[in-house]
């Protein structure tokens, strides 16, 4: 019917693998709490998957089992999909709690391997099914991906999950099977399943991952996913599987706003930011002097959540004529308030995650003193314990501490179930006699923060045990936007906490340096050298692609780390990064035709400039993050180009360098493609886990460019001394 069909298939293959790459990659985000350490950890789990199942692929021997498996894709997306929700019942833990590095390597591993395995296998057998040279089928299958990116990115929160699964399944089956009433059956099965099977599931499958909760909300807005559920009339509030807060609690209501209050002599101009889902902003009303609160809330869905589901009386003060409520993201909105502000309070959850960490940085601190007038008070709380500090706390906190005095001179931190942090540009005291009397002339009448409890809270006493908790564990480490200790460390210490033994390896993280990250690429380039057959030129080929895919995949986790450093909703802007990403592959492989037919040396002149491109790319990269960084707004499409140039580099890599080899071409194709995922897959881990973490983005990129610079020298050597002879994979 189809004389090329299989274009429409490898192109299919392509859509349905980059759409089942970003729903997986979201359920994944939702399951760890929103940690974007496990970005660096589905990345690794998803290559060395796809890479395993695409070296398999090279030992089938019949072609057409192409088909086959694309008819299958989908399904496999359903049922991963299914398992993914499923997971947190066999694993014996419930939604919401914050989950280990160890948590997140297993599921990861078992998760994503299903679709993985299906999504490499088919580039290999892509290639054996059509007969035409690997770089034809790396380009149908990007152009696929990169149109499966859009898609995905226009149409995430709008369909579910597994009305996705059944759109790539029907699609597939009308591509795969050969009779006409098979397609027509297959199509109404996928229809019906579309309209009616997918809510069904969803449901069912929502209910299993909130197990334990009643949910009577669930959403997905551009910032993450939404869940609300209800237990006696307590409403909790969820976002991305993390707790974000919960109504009522007049405890945490209260210790996020009066000492922040208390500390200045007459507020009359405060910001909020977050915080509103508690009753931060009814508390903050009970302050007489204050004329006017701007509550920053990014997010417009869960405001209207907060509307729609909650009690009354927290959407009460909203409208209150002396509440403005600002849906903008708090950073952009500090930017713009320049001596604004009397007070500004941060209350928003624990900074466990780069998207609330980047709240807690030296970057973030300095635009809020620029927003406060001049005797402007700011302050933030963070969970900590009354009679024992132990050693991560202490470190977590110190740090914290620390970069906040490099912005405000006089900072004080008081203890408590949670600990106090609060910073003026003025001297300022805080002793419980002038709190209470402030309290007492205000007319403010609290459960928690009252008169009868702060003489015992900031005793002399327990100031004094935590002064030396935190001097004896003074840390160096500086929280910053592009260096984001802060959540890393906010990890290990609930690691430490809940996971006693995995706790032990946190210590060995924090002796991580650059040179070891430098090493560990120069072992990994010399391995596949080594391994590799044939002449120093194709050695340096598959060291390129190897070496290659680890600094593609660690440029497009500092685009998406960056962008969420910067902006805040990389749960959204992921999705349009990586369709970027695979549209530039899709380019940067049809360019790539320009070699066609030609000479051997001419093709190997080529593959040495791209190799030249990918070494340089790095530093564009770096030069991106950081003029969007210092430009905001509309300039978030310069990452967005940036994808598209390092996909289109990559693209270019890969095609180039297959036809500089030589053998079978499923075996030639399928092998190269394996490395190029294995050094992802290298990369992810590295990269996501440790690098930008614990190094900072620059060092982390400088590193990216010496992993193109050994496979250059191999190449360029290869080219001038041994020429180029025929080899196999």
């Amino acid at each position: 019917m189809f004389p090329k069909k299989w274009k429409y298939g490898v192109f299919a293959a392509g859509f349905g693998g980059i759409t089942g790459q970003i729903l997986l990659l979201r359920q994944l985000e939702t399951l760890f709490g929103g940690n974007e350490i496990s970005l660096g950890v589905f990345f690794a789990c998803w290559l060395v998957w796809s890479a395993l199942g695409a070296w398999s692929a090279k030992f089938c021997r019949n072609p057409m089992i192409f088909y086959g498996i694309l008819a299958g894709q989908g399904a496999v997306l359903l049922g991963s999909v299914w398992l993914f929700r499923y997971w947190s019942i066999i694993i014996g833990r419930q939604a919401g709690v914050i989950m280990g590095l160890a948590d997140m390597a297993a599921g990861g591993a078992v998760l994503i391997a299903p679709f993985a395995l299906v999504t490499g296998a088919l580039f290999t057998l892509g290639i054996k099914a059509s007969g035409v040279e690997p770089r034809i089928i790396y380009l149908w299958e990007a152009v696929g991906a990169g149109a499966g990116g859009v898609f995905t990115a226009l149409m995430v929160g709008m369909i579910g999950y597994f009305q996705f699964g059944f759109l790539i399944m029907g699609v597939n089956l009308l591509i795969a099977l050969r009779s006409p009433r098979l397609q027509s059956v297959c199509a109404l099965v996928s229809l019906v399943g579309f309209v009616w099977g997918a809510p069904l599931l969803e449901k069912a499958s929502l209910d299993r991952f909130w197990h334990g909760y009643t949910l009577i909300k669930h959403a997905e807005s551009v910032y993450g996913d939404i869940a609300v559920t209800c237990e006696d009339e307590q409403y909790a509030l969820f976002q991305n599987g993390s707790l974000s807060g919960s109504y009522p609690d007049p405890m945490s209501a209260e210790e996020a706003v009066h000492f922040q209050l208390l500390a200045h002599p007459n507020p009359q101009k405060v910001l909020l930011v977050g915080g509103g889902i508690t009753g931060a902003v009814g508390e903050i009303l009970e302050h007489p002097s204050v004329s006017q609160v701007d509550y920053a809330e990014v997010d417009a869905k869960l405001v209207q959540t907060i509307i729609e589901i909650f009690p009354p009386e927290p959407a009460a003060f909203l409208n209150n004529e002396r509440v403005r409520v600002v849906e903008v993201d708090g950073r952009a909105w500090i930017k713009k308030a320049e001596n604004n502000y009397d007070v500004v309070i941060l209350a928003v959850p624990e900074p466990t995650t780069a998207m609330i960490n980047r709240y807690f940085t030296l970057e973030f601190f300095r635009e809020v003193r620029q927003a406060l007038k001049t005797r402007g008070i700011f302050g933030f709380s963070i969970s900590s314990s009354e009679d024992y500090i132990d050693s991560g706390l202490a470190d977590f906190l110190s740090g914290i501490r620390r970069t906040l005095e490099r912005v405000f001179p006089n900072v004080v931190v008081l203890p408590g179930g949670r600990c106090q942090f609060i910073a003026c540009m003025n001297d300022f005291r805080l002793e419980s006699e002038e709190l209470v009397k402030r309290l007492n002339a205000r007319g403010v009448e609290n459960m928690f923060v009252s008169p009868y409890i702060l003489p015992f809270r900031l005793s002399l006493e327990k100031r004094d045990y935590l002064e030396n908790s935190l001097a004896m564990n003074d840390s160096e480490w500086i929280n910053r936007d592009f260096s984001p200790q802060g959540y890393v460390r906010a990890l290990a210490r609930w690691d430490r906490q809940f996971h006693p033994k995995e706790g032990r390896i946190y210590p060995l993280l924090w002796k991580f340096e650059w040179w070891m990250a430098a090493v560990t690429v120069l072992i990994f380039a010399l391995l596949i050298s080594l391994l590799s057959r044939g002449n120093v030129f194709e050695r340096g080929v598959r060291a390129g692609l190897g070496l290659g895919g680890l600094a593609q995949m660690g440029m497009q986790l500092s685009l998406i780390l960056g962008f969420q450093s910067i902006f805040g909703y990389m749960y959204y802007q992921q999705a349009v990064l990586i369709a970027g990403f695979m549209a530039g592959a899709a380019g940067g492989s049809f360019s790539a035709r320009r070699w066609d037919g030609k000479s051997s040396a001419a093709q190997r002149r080529g593959f040495v400039r791209v190799q030249a491109g990918v070494v340089l790319l790095p530093i564009v990269v770096l030069a991106a993050l950081f003029a969007v960084k210092g430009m905001g707004g509309i300039s978030k499409h310069l990452l967005t180009g940036t994808a598209v140039l390092c996909g289109w580099v990559g693209g270019m890599q890969y095609s180039i360098g297959a036809g500089c080899l030589r053998g079978e071409a499923s075996r030639r194709g399928g092998g190269l493609y394996a490395v190029d995922l294995a050094g992802a897959a290298l990369g992810a881990l590295a990269v996501g886990t440790l690098m930008i973490p614990l190094l900072n983005m620059a060092q982390t990129i400088l590193i990216l460019v010496l992993a193109g610079v050994a496979p250059l020298a191999l190449a360029a050597t290869g080219m001038i001394k041994n020429g180029f002879r025929a080899s196999r994979m």
